[in-house]
């Protein structure tokens, strides 16, 4: 790597980075979901290609590549490399490679894909500069403007968002096979600490056990047991392939293992053993093994298979909501510009929600932390009143980024046409029944010493969002209506809110 700066080269092979870097493996294969995210960056840029990269020490990986058919190059020839040593971690802008000295002899530059502009805002894992997210454009290109910054800010924090949520699946998987291998040790460890024993006399029927076998399957001290009083306690269900396990054992065709459930306490139980040839003519001889409770170990793997399905479904759900916001935002735009303000005010509220809630584990955030995060009120204008209740008001993750939408549409139109535009003006948010004992809460958003809204206010196009998001995603009813000074808007939250494919 002789071939780059020396402060470039320090980052790049920094221990510590490149530990986080280990802890968090990227796959070079071709990833759908950074694909679609690459997309649509380059299409909100109106750019011929876009890049999700990790650079490690020697190659730069294209994570997700939308125009390029690239898929890795080497660090010494890597733009991201230099945006990565970024002072400050700035976005790292070269607005005409062929005439800038650090990159008018890259092969990159005077060769395929001929880069003039790059534009790579660093992407940051546990503080450390992973790769980026950057957009490249074969012709020069001015400087980006400052709200078009924040919107390349955003995409990248949607990406580090992306890259978590597919670290916490990773390692759920990593955790299901700890489980598999546990489970292993288990049986070894077993055999050897003799733990919840048990022996089968085949020919005569009887069951010798320890005290917490007994304990295991809800059964008292003393007294002889058949095999049939071991499985009476066992859900019906699961009988045939004990039954099927137990004549293969017989049988000489394998050692003895079965799971299965226990009638009275719903707790899992493996059990294995082996037979032991009685020296006897004609006897069967003795089937001896040992049980342990799994219940655990399979509750666990259960909450991965929910996590792994929950986390698809998170992501699918946000490209989803990302493209239709493009699209419905790009139709109703009159111009470039125009299309970018708005759009990259509901990129950020879409990415500032998910902060929220990667911060909060993906569990129940308060509808009192979901407001704060979202709503930066114009300088010296309106006030804004929030209840204590809000913070009892708990929101689920579809809930929240439903809201979270539909506050950036309410805070976007008071600032044009409502009360942030008045010295005067006041926005109140009201919540009944917070914690919706009655089935329902209730949230009030009311603008007070504005202008007089038309009463045709509900047909544009932020708050037919506000409905959509409401109704299309979490089942719920929205009311918004213009009033003498200023808009109400009405928002039901039912108990469960159905779960809806996202649509905009």
């Amino acid at each position: 790597m002789s071939d780059i700066p020396d402060h470039v080269r320090a980052t790049v092979e920094d221990k510590d980075r490149l530990a986080v870097l280990e802890r968090i493996p990227f796959d070079p294969a071709e990833d759908e979901d950074f694909q679609g995210l690459t997309r649509l960056a380059a299409e909100a840029y109106d750019a011929p290609s876009a890049l999700i990269t990790v650079v490690s020490d020697d190659i730069q990986w294209f994570r997700g590549c939308f125009g390029l058919d690239l898929r890795q190059t080497p660090v010494r020839d890597a733009f991201c490399a230099h945006a990565i040593a970024e002072p400050g971690l700035k976005p790292f802008i070269v607005t005409d490679a062929s005439t800038d000295p650090r990159f008018r002899d890259n092969p990159l530059v005077t060769g395929e894909p001929y880069i003039r502009f790059y534009a790579g805002v660093p992407l940051l894992l546990d503080g450390q500069p992973l790769g980026t997210l950057a957009i490249i454009d074969t012709k020069p290109r001015a400087l980006p403007e400052a709200g078009e910054l924040r919107a390349l800010s955003s995409f990248a924090g949607l990406a580090v968002s992306l890259i978590h949520l597919k670290d916490r699946e990773r390692s759920a998987a990593r955790a299901e096979e700890a489980v598999v291998h546990a489970n292993r040790r288990h049986e070894m460890a077993l055999r050897a600490a003799s733990i919840a024993t048990w022996e089968w006399d085949m020919d005569g029927d009887v069951v010798e056990s320890d005290a917490a076998l007994r304990d295991m399957f809800g059964m008292g001290e003393g007294g002889s047991l058949s095999l049939d009083d071991f499985i009476s306690a066992i859900e019906p269900e699961d009988v045939p392939a004990l039954n099927e396990s137990i004549e293969l054992a017989r049988s000489g065709g394998g050692d003895f293992h079965a799971e299965f459930r226990i009638r009275s306490t719903g707790r899992w139980l493996v059990g294995m053993g082996q037979v032991i040839p009685s020296r006897d003519a004609g006897k069967l001889g003795r089937l001896v093994g040992v049980n342990l409770d799994i219940t655990e170990q399979i509750m666990r793997s259960e909450r991965e298979r929910m996590m792994n399905l929950e986390i698809n479904h998170r992501v699918k759900n946000t490209l989803a909501v990302l493209q239709s916001l493009a699209s419905q935002t790009l139709r109703r735009s009159r111009t470039p510009e125009d299309f970018l303000k708005a759009f990259t005010g509901r990129l950020h509220a879409i990415a500032a929600t998910h902060t929220l809630l990667s911060d909060n584990g993906w569990e129940k955030v308060s509808f009192g932390e979901l407001v704060n995060s979202l709503v930066e009120l114009p300088a010296n204008t309106a006030k804004l009143a929030i209840p204590d209740d809000a913070d009892k008001l708990m929101l689920d993750a579809d809930e929240a980024l439903g809201l979270g939408m539909v506050l950036h549409e309410l805070v976007s139109n008071a600032a044009q046409h409502g009360a942030f535009t008045a010295p005067d003006g006041l926005v109140e948010i009201r919540v009944s029944d917070p914690q919706r004992e009655r089935g329902a809460a209730r949230i009030e958003w009311v603008e007070r010493g504005g202008p007089p809204l038309p009463e045709d206010v509900a047909d544009g196009f932020g708050l037919i969002l506000i409905r959509r998001s409401l109704e299309k995603v979490l089942g719920s009813s929205v009311l918004v209506r213009g009033t003498s000074d200023g808009l109400l808007a009405e928002i039901i939250l039912p108990t469960h809110a159905p779960l809806k494919k996202a649509r905009i």
